[in-house]
């Protein structure tokens, strides 16, 4: 599906945020509420969010502040805010609600029995990997986790949110007893086995692998890496051991980011960790290329 133009209903902080992730994938966005103070609650908070991350990028020298300048008005003058439908709706393609994401606790509890009718015998749930263990923390930093030999074919499921709704998850399930998904926890929660570190902390990230612990981490973020074909981050994150790198770019997309592309190194569809395989560990012990081919 092309995308050419969006639609935020219901702005304020969160839809702010939302509109400013679409604006800076170069798409307009309408942001509208029936309040006007709560678009503009939006569209200030669009602006903090841009500004904050071309400010990073000024402090680290990749851009300079007129650049930044010009890139935080060309994307805000993407976001066009306003309380009616309208004509700014006539071409719209894409609608988004951010009352939609807020999940309450039957939500989760639905959210996780789906997860669990869907997969079946095929998830790895964290009661298979804590076993006996007096928690999941303790399961992962002391036995580690089940072999490739058990869990290939597998999925493992792990809800990416912080805040109260991860809070609403875990209440009753402090070690996600009983639960089909993990979630991104802090590190030292009973239930941490899956950590999110957004931002590549090569050292951190090293030292939590070491741990026993599956590490989740971005290379590129907001398309801003790509357009400024700064590899840094990227570089940082494939080396750092981290289990899951997230990308915008695993092919390059010429029209944002030019040759810009995050992929395992060697062009393998999986790798040894850098920081804990074994020493004799081979790209194909992992993910055998030649069995990934459709038979017909």
């Amino acid at each position: 599906m092309f995308v050419f133009k969006a639609a935020v209903v219901g702005a304020g902080t969160m839809g702010g945020e939302i509109a400013q992730v679409i604006a800076a994938a170069d798409i307009p966005v309408v942001l509208k509420d029936v309040d006007q103070k709560f678009v503009d609650q939006g569209l200030e908070k669009a602006r903090e969010v841009t500004e904050g991350q071309l400010g990073r990028l000024v402090k680290k020298e990749k851009i300079t502040q007129e650049q930044a300048d010009a890139e935080a008005e060309a994307l805000l003058g993407r976001i066009h805010g306003t309380t009616e439908y309208g004509e700014h709706f006539g071409d719209v393609d894409f609608v988004i609600d951010p009352t939609l994401r807020r999940f309450d606790a039957a939500g989760l509890d639905q959210l996780d029995k789906t997860v669990r009718s869907s997969l079946g015998r095929g998830l790895i749930t964290p009661d298979s990997v804590r076993g006996t263990s007096k928690t999941l923390r303790g399961a992962v930093t002391g036995r580690g986790w089940p072999t490739l030999a058990k869990t290939r074919g597998k999925t493992l499921v792990a809800l990416n949110t912080g805040g109260t709704i991860r809070g609403a998850f875990l209440q009753g399930h402090p070690s996600l007893e009983r639960r089909a998904m993990f979630v991104t926890a802090d590190e030292q929660s009973p239930a941490a086995a899956v950590i999110k570190m957004d931002d590549p902390d090569e050292a951190r990230i090293q030292a939590l692998v070491k741990q026993g612990f599956i590490v989740r981490t971005r290379s590129d973020a907001d398309l801003i890496e790509a357009r400024n074909n700064d590899t840094s981050r990227r570089d940082i994150a494939l080396r750092s051991g981290a289990q899951i790198v997230s990308t915008d770019f695993e092919v390059a997309v010429p029209a944002i980011g030019g040759d810009y592309v995050v992929q395992i190194p060697g062009g393998t569809p999986a790798r040894c960790d850098p920081v804990n395989a074994p020493k004799n560990c081979r790209p194909s012990d992992v993910e055998n290329p030649a069995q990934l081919t459709r038979r017909r």
